[in-house]
Order: C-alpha cells, then structure tokens, then sequence
C-alpha cells in the first residue's frame, strides 16, 4: 500500500509522535511523552499558512457561461512562493483554512488527548490528523443544561 504523501526534494507533509511509520517519512517525530499544540503539529507536517482559496476561471472571449466555476488554489507548503491548483469547483463551495479544520484539537488537548500526527495525502487535496484520547473524557464538565 502506497502512503500517498506529498513529499519534495526529502521533504514530507507529514509529522507525528513517537515511533516512526511504517514508511519511514516524517517532516518531524515529536517524543512520546512531548507535549505538541496544534499549531506545533500543522507547523511541522507543513500544513500552515496554505491559504486555500478561490480563484475565478475566466471565460474565453466568444463564449457564454450560465454558472462561475472557480480553482481551489493554495500556496505551495514546500514554496510557498508558488501555487497549487487542487481542484475545480462550482459557486457554492467554501474553503476552510487547516488551522481552522484543526482547531477542534485545541479544545480536546485540555481534556487530555495529544497530537498523534497530522499530514497531507493526495497531492494536497486531503488533510488528515489524528489525537490519541484518554481512556475516559469528560466533554462538559458542568453537565448538560
């Protein structure tokens, strides 16, 4: 089974914590027992400051178009000078930014779950990241209202 990473001149959009994968490849591996934010987690799979967006396609002179279509662009995580097309989409669809898809950590690390790893697979077009939770959590520490 193939890991589908992005990977570049020895860099990988992958970080995690603990023992290495079974494919060797990691942009960083945090200690097991060192604690990582969020935000140390992005910055080391290389998934911050991507600024997924869209970008209008332009019509060709001479022809009409009923609907806008739009690139899903992003910047470049190993340049961030250059830029990506990761897609075509239609005028309803949103972007959301990795920091803020990862967010949702933010507010379980508190309660005890850790960073596990985090990565880009599919040339950037799918995100992953995965917490290890404790054996018991409490979500609402002042019961349900």
């Amino acid at each position: 089974m193939a890991h589908d990473l992005e990977t570049r001149e020895g860099q990988v959009t992958f970080a995690l914590r603990g023992a290495p994968a079974w494919h060797n490849l990691a942009q960083h591996i945090f200690g097991e027992e060192e604690h990582v934010t969020t935000a140390e987690m992005l910055d080391a799979a290389l998934l911050s400051g991507w600024d997924v967006r869209l970008e209008e396609i332009a019509v060709p002179e001479g022809y009409n178009a009923h609907k806008s279509a739009f690139w899903v662009v992003r910047n470049n995580p190993f340049d961030k000078a250059q830029r990506d097309v990761l897609g075509t989409v239609g005028e309803r669809y949103r972007t959301y930014q990795n920091e803020d898809l990862f967010a949702f950590g933010d507010s379980i690390l508190d309660g005890g779950a850790v960073w596990e790893s985090a990565g880009s697979i599919k040339n950037g077009t799918k995100v992953f990241g995965s917490l290890r939770l404790p054996k018991e959590m409490v979500l609402d520490p002042q019961g349900r209202a």
